[in-house]
């Protein structure tokens, strides 16, 4: 019975194959540049847990404190500085976390 040749003595036969086709038709491979690697997305942070809620309560605040004011009264402000009479120097211990517009 015939034994099938090792894998070592056919990437030799392989190997001496292509050797004479490339010496014969040096054309015959092409080699090509290799293609770039994507471009990473850019870094975007995403709001904390935290950042949400503290920014949520900010909200929820700032609607009870617009809702205690009289809207009618002579002596009340105009809505644009009404929506900011509530500041973070009203409540001691908060602090303002970086602004983020993905919400």
């Amino acid at each position: 019975m015939n034994t099938p040749p090792s894998k070592d003595a056919l990437r030799e036969f392989l190997a001496s194959k292509f050797a004479e086709a490339v010496e014969q038709n040096p054309d015959a491979v092409v080699l090509y540049a290799a293609e770039r690697a994507p471009d990473p997305k850019p870094y975007v942070k995403r709001p904390t847990v935290q950042e949400v809620a503290f920014k949520r309560e900010l909200e929820k605040m700032r609607d009870h404190q617009a809702d205690k004011t009289p809207a009618d009264s002579a002596t009340s402000v105009s809505p644009a500085i009404r929506t900011n009479a509530l500041s973070l120097d009203d409540y001691p211990g908060l602090v303002q976390p970086a602004e983020n517009n993905e919400f």
